[in-house]
């Protein structure tokens, strides 16, 4: 349950499929975009990493 999109409660309309299906699509489509959201910012820093590496940066642990 996404307790603020009251769409996404699956604790509801269990006899209701279109609901549901509903539902579950939109909560694959924001598992998606999470997802991609995620690879990008593994990217980035990557990016960001191979940079700092380029220009001598060094690294302290904090």
């Amino acid at each position: 349950m996404v307790i603020d999109m009251p769409l996404l409660d699956t604790r509801e309309n269990k006899e209701n499929i279109t609901g549901r299906f509903i539902s579950e699509l939109v909560l694959q489509i924001l598992s998606y975009v999470a997802q991609v959201e995620r690879e990008n910012i593994r990217q980035r820093q990557a990016e960001g990493v191979a940079l700092a590496k380029a220009r001598g940066v060094i690294h302290a642990a904090g």
